[in-house]
């Protein structure tokens, strides 16, 4: 019998290209319970991975163009609403935005990798006994010491 928390989380990047894009990936990619099955760069090229795909987690860049980010959320709540989504930003409004239009957890960009491991930590517990956003939203999103 497979330990269900043993089974890698299927995850799309939906981050621009550049430095985050790669630092974050190299990040997932050393994880062994995060399987990379998609990367892109925004919504329209998003939502075709995600059909074809079906992730179980979605990290989205909240500085996507103009309010793509919020919209994607909206998007996967209403049509895939067990993907969770993981949101880096770069300030307390994004935040509090993105977490008023449902995202499941919150990082800063200056996030130390620490606090991704300890997310997915998070998602790998709940898997068994189905997701309960257990409201670590400030614990994930500190400023940097």
């Amino acid at each position: 019998m497979i330990n269900p928390s043993k089974i890698p989380f299927r995850c799309i990047l939906i981050v621009n290209p550049g430095r985050v894009r790669e630092s974050l990936q190299a990040i997932l990619k050393a994880n062994d319970l995060i399987d990379i099955v998609g990367i892109a760069g925004g919504g329209l090229s998003a939502s075709k991975q995600i059909i074809s795909s079906n992730p179980e987690i979605v990290v989205l860049d909240g500085n996507l163009a103009e309010d793509e980010a919020l919209e994607i959320i909206l998007w996967l709540q209403s049509n895939y609403p067990n993907v969770k989504t993981l949101i880096l930003v770069e300030n307390n409004l994004q935040r509090n935005i993105l977490l008023a239009g449902g995202a499941d957890f919150v990082i800063s960009k200056g996030f130390l990798s620490e606090q991704l491991a300890d997310t997915i930590d998070c998602l790998q517990m709940d898997r068994s006994e189905g997701f309960q956003s257990p409201s670590m939203d400030e614990f994930l999103y500190e400023d940097k010491k």
